[in-house]
């Protein structure tokens, strides 16, 4: 009795290895074929992008690459005061970050309401790009200080965080001129590893011809929260910036966000 069924298990097994090996034949023969579809230029692009790591991202297209796409992104962008509207997108720039302090979103809509003079949203489209949030000092009303700057991930390596830094220093400056209390002084705190802030504000300095200097302000006993150090960076006399830097700037440094905390 055991030889029939080993008989009709092996003609079963052949059975089945038969109809396993026409399938994967058929199978091979449907990848071959796709593989024989040429594919357009703009497709391999879209598809062969390198992600900041360097490595092959397969879903992110090729946009605003090289100065030509930079000068097309802010050509495009909106650097505009914040309203009440803006601060849940102020609050989710700073979320996504992973490098700013996330202050509660109430803050944010005291600061659109409070701040909002001093302070800076921009867009490209109808896309939040990035944020910038300053104040007048109190006991030094001709000193900008300012408290973060965000901008998203989408379009980093652009010029974002300059143009905002640049085009807030200057409507700060001509509303202060108008009411007679000129601003001449720009003030941040940076912790010494934020490297991508250093060269914005560093930057920043050079294109007013201003002298930039740094001092010691918050030390890391002074947070209970074990936050590090932040270094107090002075910059004036301010002059109207120059213009003459390249676009490329401070927020591309690879992974890290333009951030004064």
């Amino acid at each position: 009795m055991r030889r029939p069924r080993r008989e009709t298990a092996c003609r079963d097994y052949s059975a089945s290895f038969r109809l396993n090996a026409r399938a994967i034949s058929l199978s091979c023969l449907h990848v071959i074929s796709a593989a024989s579809t040429p594919l357009s230029e703009a497709h391999l692009r879209s598809t062969r992008s390198l992600d900041p790591s360097g490595r092959y991202n397969r879903h992110r297209p090729i946009t605003g690459e090289g100065p030509a796409g930079k000068n097309a992104a802010l050509a495009e962008l909106d650097v505009r005061q914040p309203s009440l509207d803006d601060a849940g997108a102020l609050w989710k720039l700073a979320s996504d970050s992973k490098t700013l302090d996330l202050n509660p979103s109430y803050a944010y809509l005291l600061w659109c309401r409070d701040y909002a003079a001093t302070s800076a949203i921009a867009t490209i489209g109808d896309s939040p790009a990035g944020f910038v949030t300053g104040y007048r000092r109190p006991d030094e009303p001709g000193t900008l200080m300012v408290w973060q700057v965000a901008v998203d991930e989408r379009h980093r390596g652009r010029g974002v965080a300059r143009t905002m830094l640049d085009r807030l220093a200057d409507r700060v400056s001509d509303q202060a001129a108008d009411s007679g209390e000129p601003i001449d002084w720009l003030e941040t705190t940076i912790t010494d590893d934020n490297a991508a802030s250093i060269a914005l504000f560093t930057s920043f300095a050079e294109r007013r011809g201003a002298e930039l200097t740094r001092s010691e302000l918050f030390q890391s006993q002074h947070f209970p929260d074990n936050h590090d150090a932040e270094r107090l960076y002075r910059i004036g006399p301010l002059s109207p910036a120059s213009g003459s830097e390249p676009v490329s700037d401070t927020d591309s440094v690879p992974g890290r966000e333009p951030a004064a905390r």
